[in-house]
């Protein structure tokens, strides 16, 4: 609690709970009415430092939650009381006020941006980061008319080892052969320039444009153009994220979850993921799980993590299979330099998934064995556990 007229305001300084957008299993929650009933401001999960956090009035209350299983460091924070200086006026800001410790700054909604003055708004680029799955992005006024020379970027991230799938719903575009009036442009990564083109469009909505376009990677680069004549209604698409795909490894520590939203949902029912890990020659792949929650079932028949060398899904290359919430202490390791994680789901029972690293390794001369699996149960959870041995 505060004196009347001021507000309390939060700075972390640490922070690392499970969970990474929708905080469901361990969570901070800050809320400025002390009535149990009354919904929370915000919640807070993962590992990126919260922005400082100003209460709506001169109480604050924090609620911390954690669930049973997965631990991680926490979080350490200070707090000051100061004066509500927003109070009058809006702190004659135009759009948002926040307090500070000793002032206030001034913030602006979506889509616009700070002026010189540092209180007023004006109209940003078109420009924007999204990390929601899944997910809308439109053009600018739709479904009415676009403006001319407009130019929009729409970059689509998702966790690595999981792609962007893109589905137009609507589209009317200016009509040229070779798109070069009005277009979109997909891209496959970050980069609108350089990155390797998904496909061109303009036009009206068709069979071409109702199918999905898929990335390669976890980025896809949506780019908007219009010039100075004719404009249309523009266009509005779905984005969802599908597992799978080719991963690079490289000498540094890669991680792999088992599903977009690892930390804050179960996995999906009928799921059958797949991922190829590949090292540069004469390297080999080192696999290590960090967390693992998936249906357990005596012969893991129902949901199940497989790795098997190289490319293929056959018999003879099969090194080992999981099920159940008891997490290998050792890693695995390729013979070659690639392997294959495939994840598989049936339409039951939902968990939490997995978490894993994973790393390309240098392989010495005298290599002559490898690390293999097998498996035995455990005598206290029946689950499968890895055991290596050279």
């Amino acid at each position: 609690m505060a004196p009347a007229h001021h507000k309390i305001t939060i700075e972390f300084e640490e922070f690392q709970l499970e969970g990474t957008t929708q905080c469901k299993y361990d969570y901070m929650q800050v809320k400025s009415s002390l009535t149990e009933s009354s919904p929370p401001d915000g919640s807070f999960c993962g590992d990126e430092i919260p922005s400082a956090y100003t209460s709506e009035s001169h109480s604050l209350q924090l609620i911390f939650h954690t669930d049973d299983s997965i631990e991680k460091r926490g979080f350490q924070l200070t707090y000051f009381v100061d004066y509500d200086e927003c109070s009058v006026q809006n702190g004659g800001c135009q759009h948002t006020c926040r307090n500070t410790k000793g002032g206030f700054n001034c913030s602006c909604n979506e889509g616009f941006i700070l002026h010189e003055d540092l209180k007023s708004c004006k109209e940003s680029e078109c420009h924007f980061n999204l990390t929601e799955k899944p997910g809308v992005i439109q053009t600018p006024l739709y479904p009415e008319k676009y403006p001319k020379q407009k130019k929009c970027i729409w970059r689509i991230t998702t966790a690595p080892g999981h792609r962007v799938s893109l589905r137009f719903v609507d589209f009317a575009l200016e009509n040229k052969e070779d798109c070069s009036f009005d277009y979109v442009k997909l891209l496959d990564g970050p980069d609108p320039v350089n990155g390797p083109v998904l496909g061109k469009f303009c036009g009206e909505m068709n069979t071409r444009l109702e199918n999905p376009k898929v990335s390669y990677t976890n980025i896809m680069t949506v780019e908007f153009w219009s010039d100075q004549t004719v404009v249309s209604r523009g266009f509005k698409a779905e984005y969802f994220v599908i597992c799978g795909g080719r991963l690079i490894a490289d000498e540094s520590s890669q991680q792999l979850v088992s599903h977009a939203l690892y930390g804050d949902t179960n996995y999906q029912s009928a799921e059958k993921c797949q991922w190829t890990i590949i090292a540069p020659e004469n390297y080999y792949v080192e696999f290590q799980f960090e967390h693992i929650e998936i249906e357990w079932e005596d012969q893991c028949k129902y949901d199940r993590v497989r790795i098997f060398e190289g490319e293929q899904m056959d018999a003879s290359s099969h090194k080992a299979t999981w099920c159940g919430s008891t997490t290998p202490n050792e890693p695995i390791v390729s013979n070659r330099n690639t392997l294959l994680v495939v994840f598989e789901t049936d339409d039951t029972l939902n968990k939490k998934g997995f978490s894993a690293k994973f790393r390309a390794r240098k392989r010495k001369a005298d290599d002559s064995k490898s690390i293999s699996p097998t498996f035995e149960k455990t005598d206290t959870d029946d689950e499968y556990q890895y055991i290596s041995f050279s």
